[in-house]
Parts: C-alpha cells; structure tokens; sequence
C-alpha cells in the first residue's frame, strides 16, 4: 500500500501530509465515550511517514489537531482551512489549504476546452482505454519522482 498525496499536496511546495485512520464506529458515540484515533495502516505502509501522531475525537465528534502536525502544517488558528480527502478503507488525508495562485495560462486553456466542448459536443468521444494503454506501452513513471518547471 503506498501513500497518496491529496490533489492539493502535489503542489509546490508539498505541504507534510498526515494520514489518519477512523472508526465507523466513531459516529456511535454514546454521550459520555470519546475514541481514541490511531493509525492502523500495516508497519510497511507507514515506513514513509514524516510524523505520526494521535488525538482523541469527543462526544461532538471533534479532534484537536495536535501541535507537532499544526507546526509541521505551518496551520495558524483562525486564518488556515484544512483540506481532507476520504479514501476507500477508511483512509483519510489531511493538508493544510495554501494560498492559491491562480495560473492564467492553465485557466485559459481550460476555458479554451470548455467552450469548445460546450459549442461542438459532436466532437466529444468516450475516451478508448485500449488506445490510451497503446499510447503508454513501454513508458517507465515513477509517480514519486519530482516534476520539474521544464517538463
């Protein structure tokens, strides 16, 4: 099992990702019972871990973001948004939202795209995933490999 980061988190610079484990049995809380979060995931999982941490969430369903993970996150109270993605296998990514620069060039492109789907839907065909495995034969990736300003 590898880690994955978030959308947001494969953006430079890569903000620490924290990966948390929930229980479903957490959203049956009794009113006086509090769950003790932890990671579950297999020791090999976690070998890419940066920081492991836990927190307690209360009978309203809350957690305190422990402070080695709000440092490490840069998070400032008040000012910051987390953003969580909810994975299969009760995984759960958490990032710290960062200022977000708007790159014209690629809004451009995308509003280029979307008017001309929305003009010439004609032209618009399933994608064939037997000719996308054609076009990739033989390629090497590495997903974990830096992607430079040049490429």
């Amino acid at each position: 099992m590898a880690l994955v980061p978030c959308f947001y988190c494969l953006k430079p610079p890569r903000p620490l990702i924290m990966h948390l484990h929930y229980f479903a049995e957490a959203y049956n809380l009794s009113r006086k019972q509090a769950v003790k979060v932890q990671c579950l995931m297999p020791a090999n999982a976690r070998s890419h871990a940066v920081l492991t941490t836990e927190s307690k969430v209360t009978i309203r369903g809350q957690t305190t973001i422990p402070a080695p993970v709000r440092e490490a996150l840069k998070l400032k109270p008040g000012l910051d948004n987390i953003h969580y993605e909810i994975l299969p296998g009760g995984q759960v990514f958490m990032c710290r939202l960062g200022d977000e620069q708007e790159d014209h060039t690629m809004n451009a492109f995308l509003r280029f795209l979307d008017a001309d789907i929305q003009n010439n839907p004609q032209k618009t065909r399933p994608f064939d995933i037997q000719q996308g495995k054609k076009l990739v034969a033989g390629m090497d990736v590495n997903i974990d490999d830096e992607i430079g300003d040049d490429e």
